[in-house]
């Protein structure tokens, strides 16, 4: 439990780094051919291909085996069969190119910059504010108030909660990973908080006074030790 912990406080933002360097094409999986890319420049010789398929029947959690999802990534980051610092190096390395913004980008953008200029409709949740969320090893549970999340830190030793908005496109892109991520590590207890859902949750942001999102706070022992 000790290595997990920290591992998930230490260097979060540089494991989601690591895997979006990797995944080059953004489809939320690595493939063979950028994985090769990565030993190859790095090692500096040609990788055979009977090491790439005893890495990724490794990394092989969900069956799968075509590709690497994040889980599995952080799996091979755990067993040290990769080591996170040659891949951060070889995002020094890998030449950044000013691409033009693809149509499509652009529309999403604008419907992000329209959509925040709008109002959000309220979402009350008075009843079960002062209720403790129900935490299931391997989920995400959401709170909606100081309460309940001091209700979390007082039966959970190792709390990891996620800053949010319904606007956050950046937020809405990570939700999967972060959903693999409490899989991976069901002793700790994963949350998050939409921060303009209600009065009850922006009086809850405004005690965390967090002004990015999405914001990571990882707690120990009822102590809040890393943002992230």
């Amino acid at each position: 439990m000790g290595d997990d912990h920290q591992l998930l406080m230490g260097v979060l933002d540089d494991y989601l780094t690591a895997f979006q360097v990797l995944d080059s094409d953004g489809n939320g999986r690595i493939e063979r051919a950028e994985m090769r890319g990565l030993f190859e420049t790095m090692v500096h010789r040609r990788v055979h291909d009977s090491e790439i398929e005893l890495l990724f029947e490794k990394a092989n959690l969900n069956g799968d085996g075509s590709t690497i999802c994040f889980s599995e990534f952080l799996e091979l980051i755990r067993s040290h069969t990769v080591d996170l610092q040659m891949v951060l190096d070889y995002m020094k390395l890998k030449p950044h190119e000013n691409k033009p913004q693809p149509s499509s980008e652009r529309s999403a953008r604008q419907r992000s910059i329209r959509a925040r200029s709008q109002p959000v409709e309220e979402v009350n949740d008075d009843k079960n504010v002062d209720k403790m969320p129900a935490i299931k090893p391997g989920e995400v549970a959401e709170v909606s108030s100081l309460k309940q999340l001091e209700s979390v830190l007082e039966t959970h030793s190792n709390v990891v909660l996620e800053v949010t908005y319904r606007y956050c496109r950046p937020c809405k892109m990570f939700a999967r990973k972060y959903d693999a991520i409490a899989e991976q590590f069901p002793n700790i207890a994963f949350l998050k908080v939409v921060g303009d859902k209600n009065d009850n949750t922006r009086e809850l942001i405004k005690q965390l006074q967090v002004r990015l999102s999405p914001t990571f706070i990882a707690y120990k022992n009822a102590e809040r030790k890393q943002l992230v």
